[in-house]
């Protein structure tokens, strides 16, 4: 795993920002971001699925807060979003989500 994942395409940076757990091996995601102008465009997928294969291939656990802090999407479209990856709610905080690896 990395510490980030990047995709650049027509001077539109998406990004995947981690930090690992060093007491269990799992990695959390802090972000998922997407320039402006790539918006819409599949961005956000792509880079997060290099993220997946890495995570997948050895073996890791991944978290993350299903929170929309820039409020450009709502939440229940980010939290279908990332439920289409394998993401689902743990414990009863109802933003924090786990992803075993698949």
């Amino acid at each position: 795993m990395r510490d980030s994942y990047y995709t650049l395409r027509q001077d539109v940076l998406a990004s995947v920002s981690m930090m690992p757990n060093t007491s269990d091996g799992s990695w959390l995601i802090t972000g998922v971001e997407v320039g402006r102008r790539g918006r819409g465009q599949g961005r956000a997928r792509e880079v997060l699925e290099l993220c997946l294969a890495d995570a997948d291939t050895e073996g890791v656990v991944l978290w993350l807060s299903c929170d929309p802090q820039e409020h450009t999407v709502d939440f229940e479209r980010l939290k279908q979003w990332y439920e289409g990856y394998g993401f689902v709610f743990t414990g009863d905080d109802g933003v924090t989500m786990k992803r075993e690896p698949q």
